[in-house]
């Protein structure tokens, strides 16, 4: 008989840091991005 032993797949600490990084450039970036005015003569 064949038994699997299955272990949950937990990213690693350097990933959780790399895509909490990431996730706060983005929305740093989507805050300061600055609003195009278009106004018509």
């Amino acid at each position: 008989m064949i038994q699997f032993t299955f272990t949950p797949q937990v990213p690693e600490p350097a990933t959780w840091a790399m895509m909490i990084g990431g996730l706060a450039m983005v929305g740093g970036t989507l805050r300061r991005r600055r609003r195009v005015n278009i106004s018509f003569a």
